[in-house]
């Protein structure tokens, strides 16, 4: 959908094992650990954090693994990097800043009070204090991320998704990039403008403006990862039937949401870590069924023997049931 040569024109090079843009960054922390193992050995590399020794840091900045921070790079004071960042070379952070799962291009500026969020930042780019790319529509009833690249409005399956900004940009003071701005070379945002490439009224009349079957199921997927029980719950019916079938048995029936989301809000004391990853999906008739793999951390001693620490991992399968755009029943087997 998204050819990043047409705005980040190292990219490919820079990163040869890089899927399209919308399939890697909601895996970026996944790529950028990947991309620790690649590194020369002059990066020192401690907790999954790798900085090259001519790389600068101030005071009190804070990085949360995975990161790479290349060389001749400058983080200011109190910046807050985390959830996956890649800083090429020369790249210049400055105090306060927030950058969170994003890929920085080489020599860019990124000047104070700027949070950067879910981003590909082509090279040379600069970016004026309190500078901002939104990467989630909170105050929308749809959350969906559309993209417009030369006219054509299309979902880019994803919910957190700041921008693409090509090479040479340059962002005013206090403008806002709007979730899924796509910007090509040399654009120039004014100080204090809001880019918003797809508006609400935009979308009423897309043709790709309904929901997938496959967009739902993610969502609600991602909303489980994510702890986010109004996120799982967005596309449910009223009446919603949820059954959790083990070994052949059924274990749960619930119906309705209040029913759900009290089990929910329940379950989540049980996992200190909680991660289903869909390996696939087989649709038939107003059902489809995803395959999962499932990892966690158990968080508390559980009646069936597992204890509080302890790693789950298993094979099972969600079967979802459609009625329209809503999903009407959902049935967990393992």
């Amino acid at each position: 959908m998204i050819n990043i040569q047409d705005y980040i024109s190292r990219f490919k090079e820079q990163y040869p094992q890089a899927p399209e843009p919308l399939n890697l960054l909601p895996q970026l922390s996944d790529f950028v650990q990947h991309e620790i193992t690649q590194l020369d050995a002059i990066y020192e590399v401690k907790d999954n954090v790798a900085i090259h020794p001519t790389a600068v840091l101030e005071h009190n900045v804070t990085i949360k693994a995975p990161a790479i921070i290349g060389p001749g790079c400058f983080i200011g004071a109190n910046a807050y990097l985390r959830q996956g960042v890649i800083l090429t070379e020369q790249v210049s952070i400055g105090t306060g800043c927030e950058i969170k799962s994003s890929i920085i291009g080489s020599r860019t500026a990124i000047a104070h009070f700027n949070f950067i969020g879910d981003s590909l930042i082509g090279a040379q780019v600069n970016f004026e204090a309190g500078s901002h790319t939104a990467n989630h529509f909170n105050e929308r009833s749809d959350k969906r991320i559309f993209i417009n690249i030369n006219g054509d409005i299309n979902d880019s399956g994803l919910l957190k998704f700041g921008a693409i900004v090509g090479d040479h940009c340059r962002i005013g003071a206090n403008a806002v990039l709007s979730p899924g701005t796509i910007l090509a070379p040399r654009t120039i945002v004014k100080r204090l403008e809001l880019v918003e490439q797809v508006s609400e009224d935009t979308l009423i009349n897309n043709k790709h403006y309904h929901k997938s079957r496959a967009q739902m199921i993610r969502n609600y997927v991602e909303g489980y990862n994510q702890y986010d029980i109004d996120q799982m719950m967005t596309d449910f019916d009223p009446n919603i039937v949820f059954e959790n079938i083990q070994n052949g048995e059924r274990k749960m029936r619930l119906v309705g949401l209040h029913t759900f989301r009290v089990q929910a809000e329940e379950a989540k004391q049980y996992f200190k870590e909680r991660k289903q990853t869909i390996v696939s999906f087989k649709d038939s008739g107003n059902e489809t069924e995803i395959e999962i793999d499932y990892y966690a951390i158990i968080g508390a001693d559980l009646p069936n023997g597992m204890k509080s620490g302890q790693e789950l991992r298993l094979k099972g399968w969600s079967v979802f049931t459609f009625e329209g755009e809503k999903i009407t029943r959902l049935v967990d087997i393992s």
